[in-house]
């Protein structure tokens, strides 16, 4: 189904157009959206729900950066840093609750045609999935129970619930979404590192510094064999 986002300026750097095997791998053949896949329930049906407070476990099925910019209040995190752990996440999931209607929801609902199909494997009886994701649900209600924003793959890093860009920026080095306090921290230098990387970008600058110094030293050191030759060819 197309999708259609509105923006001041052109979000992406480049068009590129691939053809590839899997839309957001997850490494399961039995994973095929275009043969099976779960239900879907309206965003507005879904708000009714949750206005009703039905017993239901919403399920977010992104990233954990993804989470950390927002979600829907009571959802459950599988704690995972890619889409390929979805697998296993579930499994760690209370067994007992596998009759409990579950509504999972993604960005823009991709992912869940997937995910859906990997539950009702797994033995979950009532798996919905939320049609049109995240931004569908901000279009097509007033954005009641969701806490945050929500992370989008492109320069605008996050929009609100009346999908305008927000103050959210995207860390250089690891691309993680930073926060008006995560740009103030000590720990973000620019084009370098962030909270969630400089561990990580320290080690790698300083092995850096290390094979730089290591070149300068052993250039300075063949200049200066090299004048030595040059002096006793001379005094030959």
């Amino acid at each position: 189904r197309l999708k259609i986002s509105y923006s001041d300026y052109q979000p992406f750097r480049r068009m590129l157009v691939r053809l590839k095997k899997e839309i957001i791998a997850l490494g399961l053949d039995e994973a095929r959206p275009a043969e099976h896949s779960g239900p879907t329930i309206e965003p507005m049906e879904f708000k009714a729900w949750l206005d009703e407070g039905r017993e239901v476990m919403i399920l977010d099925t992104r990233n954990d950066y993804e989470l950390r910019v927002g979600t829907f209040e009571n959802a459950v995190d599988l704690d995972i840093q890619s889409f390929r752990d979805f697998p296993d996440a579930i499994k760690q999931l209370p067994q007992e609750n596998k009759s409990i209607p579950v509504v999972m929801f993604c960005t823009g609902g991709i992912r869940c045609e997937k995910a859906s199909v990997v539950m009702e494997n797994e033995g979950w009886e009532n798996v919905y999935q939320l049609n049109g994701g995240i931004l569908r649900y901000f279009e097509q209600t007033d954005g009641s129970h969701w806490n945050g924003d929500c992370f989008v793959f492109d320069q605008r890093v996050a929009l609100d619930k009346n999908l305008q860009e927000t103050d959210l920026q995207m860390c250089f080095a690891c691309r993680e979404p930073l926060t008006l306090a995560d740009l103030a921290s000590p720990d973000y230098l620019v084009e370098a590192h962030c909270p969630y990387c400089i561990e990580q970008r320290s080690e790698e600058h300083t092995s850096e510094l290390q094979s730089r110094t290591n070149l300068v030293c052993r250039l300075l050191l063949e200049k200066k064999k090299s004048k030595k030759k040059k002096k006793k060819s001379k005094k030959r």
